[in-house]
């Protein structure tokens, strides 16, 4: 993102519209402290990654 007013760092859901239809979400996180990488999100939602 160009700035922090487009996408503050967090956590976001990030998906893809072909058309009127969307794709299944995946989380990403933008910017941030990169010492906190490990703080996941904690939505019921939310799938921890593979490690």
């Amino acid at each position: 993102p160009p700035n922090a007013a487009i996408a503050p760092p967090g956590w976001h859901q990030l998906f893809v519209l072909d058309g009127p239809t969307p794709s299944f979400s995946h989380w990403v996180r933008i910017g941030g402290d990169p010492a906190r990488l490990g703080d996941w999100p904690r939505f019921p939602d939310f799938t921890l990654p593979g490690v």
